[in-house]
């Protein structure tokens, strides 16, 4: 889905229907069931968000594997229940990494790899540094942790942070 169809619903619903009409040789492959699909989302992204996110897809596969019509035994077998415990907990990781990065860029205004026009660089750079010391303090601060919560100390926000600090001094 291109991005200019994800802005907004009615724009969806335009392209799916263009689609539908102009391009069915495209469109009928969207029609099957995503989860098919899944485990390509980020196969090819690995070295960029790590393999964790590849992994999710796979168990996902792995459980859906009859339902999807697939023959014989998943080739990629199911985690115990300690691999599948460590996993959902980096994988909570992962999704707060993306969701902070996704967040970030549209509170700074910058683009998803911190890009900056020079113009707009000093009054980024402070909102940056107010954003990022904002956050560490509620983290510190939070004594009611959830156990789900991915993000529980200083190391663990520095660690997804998606921007150089060092840089945003």
């Amino acid at each position: 889905m291109p991005d200019f169809a994800t802005e907004h619903e009615i724009c969806t619903k335009t392209f799916e229907l263009s689609s539908q009409f102009l391009t069915p040789k495209l469109f009928t492959p969207k029609t099957m069931d995503e989860n098919l699909f899944r485990p390509f989302w980020y196969s090819y992204r690995t070295w960029k968000d790590g393999v964790v996110a590849l992994r999710h897809e796979l168990i996902q596969t792995a459980r859906h594997w009859e339902k999807l019509g697939l023959q014989g035994q998943c080739p990629y077998p199911l985690p115990t229940p300690e691999e599948l415990a460590d996993h959902e907990a980096e994988y909570r990781l992962f999704e707060a990494a993306q969701n902070l990065k996704r967040d970030l860029s549209s509170l700074l205004n910058t683009a998803s790899d911190g890009w900056v026009p020079p113009e707009g660089w000093e009054a980024t750079r402070l909102a940056h540094k107010e954003l990022f010391n904002g956050m560490l303090q509620a983290v510190l601060e939070n004594s009611d942790v959830d156990a789900d919560e991915p993000v529980k100390d200083e190391k663990t926000l520095r660690s997804i942070w998606p921007f150089d600090l060092d840089l945003w001094k």
